[in-house]
């Protein structure tokens, strides 16, 4: 059986998915927890790495994301706070590095 820990990671995983779902990525999906690789899948030009953390090793988790993103991924990580529950999903930190945030604000300004 799966600790509080190990579920809840699971269990925010799932749930972003379902959020990239209900915002575009109709095809997002959580990887399994015995797969390596990626944290959700077919986001295309995107290595989604997803934390449920007490603390953010931010660093470890961007390197994570970049060393299984695909060429041309950007890595994100998207890590969910104790405390903030379902209800505040998109209160959930996404942080990248400062090259690959530049570059998705000015592809906003296009």
């Amino acid at each position: 059986m799966a600790s509080s820990r190990v579920a809840r990671g699971r269990k925010t995983q799932s749930l972003i998915a379902q959020w990239f779902r209900a915002h575009g990525w109709n095809t997002a999906t959580s990887t399994e927890a015995f797969l390596s690789g990626k944290d959700i899948r077919n986001v295309d030009g995107f290595s989604i790495e997803v934390k449920a953390t007490t603390a953010m090793p931010i660093l470890t988790a961007i390197t994570q994301a970049q060393n299984n993103a695909d060429t041309g991924d950007i890595p994100i990580v998207v890590w969910r706070p104790n405390g903030y529950g379902e209800t505040r999903i998109s209160e959930w930190v996404a942080a990248t590095t400062l090259e690959h945030m530049t570059a998705l604000m000015r592809g906003q300004q296009q």
